[in-house]
């Protein structure tokens, strides 16, 4: 297992679910979670999908869940992640930030 960033687009999803454009993996307490950014493709094999990250986590939370972000069609990355928020980017100016142990997005 490595921990941090890297720019594997390997995921535990089919393509045709989910896109990953990275992933960060580490501890956050006790729970190991893998944070896969990128694009939720809702099942479609063309046209856009919704900038998302899947989480897998490890004793199991929730069995791989994806959270779309609900605005943007741009693949997210991780840019950092410090304790249990992760900073995200669209590729443009926006950061966005997720909470990894409450699985939401600030807003």
């Amino acid at each position: 297992m490595e921990l941090g960033i890297q720019d594997v687009r390997d995921s535990p999803w089919a393509t045709i679910t989910f896109l990953a454009r990275n992933h960060w993996s580490g501890y956050v307490g006790t729970t190991y979670y893998s944070v896969y950014a990128g694009v939720d493709r809702h099942g479609r094999d063309h046209g856009p999908g919704t900038s998302a990250v899947g989480i897998q986590s490890f004793p199991i939370v929730e069995k791989n869940p994806i959270y779309d972000f609900g605005t943007g069609t741009t693949p997210l990355e991780v840019l950092k992640v410090e304790g249990d928020v992760a900073t995200l980017s669209d590729g443009a100016t926006r950061t966005i930030a997720f909470d990894i142990a409450t699985r939401r997005f600030a807003r």
